[in-house]
């Protein structure tokens, strides 16, 4: 079965089409090209919602949505899960929480994947797609990627006329009040040895005066176009602040794709710098282009080396390593938390040290909160960790 996006390039062929119409099209040439049992586009509604545009089921063709926003708690988890990245889930028991889109219940769905719809670096919508229960031959990985995909053409033939303009407006300028008063601060956790509890480094955090929390904050610039803006601005910060570290630990920094391939900031930042840094690329953001990001990474400081953060948290962990051999991959805390009585948790993380030992990277577990999750990752060869147990985050001046 074809799954690819090039049965519906022929859905963009007339700018001049209406959005719906062409919304229509997409979702109809989507489902005919793979062969799914759903597919739906979100587009951003009132600045925080989302909205049905068009969705698509075998048995019912391509239809209109409502234009109504999407009720909570459905729309604020699509929203705020797809603005993080591409992910896919089982959808065993999705079937009434999406029932808000069309006949999602009549399509006996297995597996979902959602990608967020861009335009530049605003997410304008989402991309929902679905496979049938009996589609048992599909790996989630390549259903991801191909949803993925689809959600590129989607964002370059659609994207433009998705959203909502004057909310984007709205967020793009409270995000440049933030930046402008520098209404946030950094703080540091300490990364330790799990065997003698020696700090070897710090992660650089971000807390705004608003009690936003972070994911959220930067979520919303990037979903109203102001990612860069905000990025470049706490990365500064984070930079300058770390100076008051202790000396002879490296300090990681959180950093997108898009900032690193866009932005000419983390390398004059990080260039001669007096301590060692290392990048952060968290799992859920999506790379397009891996040379490009490669050909990014290179024109930093030789010194900087680079994190995959959240590995075990989706599908992209392992590409990311493959594709960018970092120095660290961090394991998301869902896998540590618990993992001292979970058979499960702990055969994952064995299979990811030992993939970790043989592209040449050392595992940091993340989250880790008892003593007994100390023992559990020690036995599985983690040698590194960091969480509440050893520390929380803090003041650069607290951890002198």
């Amino acid at each position: 079965m074809s799954r690819n996006p090039n049965g519906i390039r022929a859905a963009a062929r007339s700018e001049a089409e209406g959005s719906e119409d062409l919304a229509l099209r997409m979702v109809a040439g989507i489902g005919g090209a793979g062969g799914y049992a759903f597919v739906a586009i979100l587009e951003s509604s009132n600045g925080t919602g989302l909205a049905p545009v068009a969705y698509y089921t075998p048995a019912h063709g391509a239809r209109l949505g409502s234009g109504q926003a999407l009720p909570e708690p459905l729309g604020s988890y699509l929203r705020e899960r797809a603005l993080v990245g591409p992910w896919v889930e089982d959808a065993r028991g999705l079937s009434a929480t999406f029932g808000h889109l069309g006949p999602f219940g009549e399509a006996r769905l297995g597996i979902v994947a959602t990608t967020p719809l861009l335009a530049g670096d605003g997410v304008l919508g989402v991309l929902v797609v679905g496979l049938a229960s009996e589609d048992t031959t599909a790996d989630p990985g390549d259903f991801l990627d191909a949803v993925t995909r689809f959600g590129h053409v989607v964002s370059a033939t659609l994207g433009p006329r998705l959203g909502d303009s004057s909310g984007r407006a709205t967020g793009y300028q409270r995000i440049e009040e933030i930046v402008k008063t520098s209404a946030f601060t950094t703080v540091f956790q300490p990364i330790v040895e799990l065997e003698g509890r020696g700090t070897v480094g710090y992660e650089a955090l971000t807390r705004f005066a608003d009690g936003v929390t972070p994911d959220r904050r930067f979520l919303e610039a990037q979903r109203v176009g102001a990612g860069q803006l905000l990025e470049e601005a706490t990365m500064t910060a984070a930079v300058r602040a770390a100076s008051g570290l202790p000396t002879g630990r490296w300090v990681s920094i959180n950093a997108s794709p898009a900032l690193l391939e866009r932005s000419d900031a983390p390398r004059a930042l990080l260039s001669g710098t007096d301590r060692p840094f290392v990048i952060e690329l968290t799992e859920h953001l999506p790379i397009a282009d891996y040379a490009t990001l490669r050909a990014a990474l290179d024109r930093l400081d030789g010194s900087v080396r680079l994190a995959i953060d959240d590995a075990g948290a989706g599908f992209a962990s392992m590409r990311h390593v493959l594709e960018l051999r970092p120095a660290f991959v961090k394991l998301d805390l869902t896998l540590t938390r618990g993992i001292d009585g979970d058979r499960v948790r702990q055969a994952l993380v064995a299979g990811l040290r030992h993939f970790a030992g043989r592209a040449g990277c050392e595992l940091i577990a993340e989250g880790v909160e008892r003593e007994a999750e100390v023992a559990a990752l020690r036995v599985l060869g983690a040698r590194l960790g960091q969480g509440f147990l050893f520390a929380r985050p803090m003041p650069a001046a607290a951890l002198e």
